[in-house]
Order: C-alpha cells, then sequence, then structure tokens
C-alpha cells in the first residue's frame, strides 16, 4: 500500500527543481546583464578600455565574467553577453548613454524620440547651482575644513590588503544646499 507520504516526495521535489531552475535563469539573466550594461557604460560613455573595464569594474562578478561569451560592437555600439542560457544585450545612445534591453527589442528601443536634451533653463552656465552650472566653493566657517578634508581621503583610501577596494572616483559633499567639496581623483584606466 502506497501512502501519502510517497506520493508527496516527488511533487516536493519537482517544486523544488522548478524553484532552482527559476532561480537560476534569473541570476544568470543579472549576472549576463550587468556585464553587457557596465561594458557599453564604461566603453561608448567613459572611452575606456575593455582590459581596464574588466580590472576595475567586473571583478565584482567573482570570475564569473570568464565564462561568459561577449560580443563587442564598436560601429552599432553594442554589447552583448550570454551567460550560459541566459542573453543580455545593451545599446549606447549619444546623448542618453547606456541601456540594457529588457522587455523590448532592439528595434523597438532605436526607434524611439530622443526628447530634446537642450539644458533648461537657458543661460544655465550662469546660474548658480543647483538650478545652473556655476558653483561657489566658499567653505561656511561652522564647518570643520580639517574634518572634511579627512572624511574626502577616507572615501578615497584603498583599505588594507585583503579587504574588498572600494574604488572611489568622484565624492560631491552639499551642506545646506551649497556644494563645498567636490573632489574627482581619475585612476589610471581612464
Amino acid at each position: 500500500m502506497i501512502t501519502r507520504r510517497e506520493h508527496s516526495f516527488p511533487a516536493i521535489f519537482l517544486i523544488s527543481l522548478s524553484s532552482f531552475s527559476l532561480l537560476l535563469f534569473s541570476g544568470c539573466q543579472e549576472v549576463a546583464g550587468f556585464k553587457a550594461k557596465a561594458l557599453c557604460s564604461n566603453i561608448f560613455n567613459s572611452d575606456r578600455d575593455l582590459e581596464s573595464i574588466e580590472r576595475d569594474e567586473l571583478t565584482i562578478l567573482l570570475g564569473l565574467q570568464d565564462s561568459m561569451a561577449t560580443n563587442i560592437s564598436y560601429t552599432e555600439k553594442k554589447v552583448e553577453t550570454q551567460f550560459f542560457f541566459s542573453q543580455a544585450t545593451a545599446i549606447h545612445r549619444d546623448g542618453l548613454g547606456a541601456t540594457l534591453l529588457h522587455q523590448m527589442t532592439e528595434e523597438e528601443l532605436l526607434e524611439q524620440v530622443i526628447p530634446d536634451l537642450t539644458p533648461f533653463p537657458e543661460g544655465q552656465e550662469l546660474l548658480p547651482w543647483p538650478t545652473g552650472d556655476v558653483i561657489d566653493y566658499d567653505i561656511p566657517p561652522e564647518i570643520d575644513v580639517d574634518g572634511l578634508s579627512e572624511a574626502v581621503d577616507f572615501a578615497f583610501e584603498e583599505p588594507i590588503p585583503g579587504e574588498r577596494n572600494r574604488r572611489t572616483r568622484a565624492v560631491v559633499v552639499v551642506y545646506d544646499g551649497l556644494i563645498i567639496a567636490e573632489i574627482k581623483r581619475i585612476c589610471s584606466s581612464y
């Protein structure tokens, strides 16, 4: 005589297998998408070379990036990746940056009307931030300048060997609606 317990094992096994498969597919899709978008943004937005991107940006994938098929089209400004059975495509459009295709085709993306990207309001270069581009770096007297400098320096310091790198590239400090510090440190890969 077969008991209910014996009938439930195959059902539980199939549900578990289905859940694992869905999780695996989702994870593969995310990894493929991350690599496609990271490469597309860094190559076509920042004009970086592939070696520096793999060294500085893709190490977060813990070696998985090496097992992915990757196709970079410099003429179409497009990156395609495949990780096991998951594929991802990212396309660069001038003025808009890189877009990871999701629930639309490449043709649908490229047919989109690009909005007028003229800065608003006119004369923005003469207006103070945040409305415009003029930044007054006068630090208010209540700000501890040494403490601010230490905090910014700390953001750029790499931890002791063996710990995960921070890879900070820029820091902007806003106080009371004003930018009081803006530091960019260019790394060797730019």
